[in-house]
């Protein structure tokens, strides 16, 4: 009975402590990330690989993940940053299936962990040339 009545009151204690954290007033909304230029797929042995560049860095999770994630020819892909810090250059990959270079395909970016509606491309891919995979074709 004792057990009862201290596990209601540290319950108790939790939600007014969750409850009274301060609500900041001056919260803008964060703008959205936009690509830069055009996203790159490329073709390399063993795997797919969108690599893009974006306006705005993306915001992360409470580990450091990246919050998005993408779908490349209908299969799902976390996104992770390429380049440099600042360069806010994101890639993501799959293994290739049957997938052919020369072809497009569609592509749809997931840029926030509650983006509903997608940023859907059609993009061709190339054989990965020697640099693709850290983004040097798209300044990163």
């Amino acid at each position: 009975m004792c057990s009862l009545r201290w596990l209601s009151v540290l319950l108790g204690a939790l939600a007014l402590a969750a409850s009274e954290r301060p609500v900041r007033a001056d919260a803008s909304p964060t703008p959205e990330p936009a690509l830069r230029q055009a996203p790159l797929l490329t073709l390399s042995p063993g795997r797919v690989q969108l690599t893009f560049r974006l306006e705005a860095a993306l915001a992360r999770r409470f580990d450091g993940e990246v919050l998005g994630s993408a779908r490349i020819s209908a299969r799902a892909a976390s996104l992770y940053p390429v380049g440099a810090a600042a360069s806010r250059c994101y890639a993501a990959r799959i293994a290739p299936g049957p997938m052919r270079a020369g072809r497009r395909y569609t592509v749809r970016l997931f840029l926030s962990a509650t983006d509903q509606t997608p940023l859907e491309l059609v993009v061709p891919l190339r054989r990965a040339r020697r640099g693709d995979a850290h983004g040097a074709r798209l300044g990163c």
